[in-house]
């Protein structure tokens, strides 16, 4: 192997770790934002404030990615 490789090697598993922890601290926002929800809704709509959490949570990490893949340097994901 040419030194080529180890630095292409280095740059892809630099770019995999980054897009790791940005996406593990927006399923943490996410976790914290629908735990709220479902803390807040529970006395009214009981277990169904789960669902509610959870759909909220899933729109609000889906946008949270397209945010990020639109700021900066590439996309959280690369196709």
């Amino acid at each position: 192997m040419n030194m080529n490789s180890y630095t292409n090697s280095a740059e892809k598993a630099k770019s995999w770790i980054l897009r790791f922890i940005k996406f593990n601290i927006i399923g943490f926002a996410v976790f914290l934002v629908g735990t709220l929800i479902y803390a807040g809704l529970f006395s009214t709509f009981g277990a169904w404030a789960w669902v509610v959490a959870s759909a909220a949570g899933g729109v609000l990490q889906f946008c949270l990615i397209s945010y990020l893949n639109t700021k900066k340097k590439g996309n959280m994901f690369n196709s």
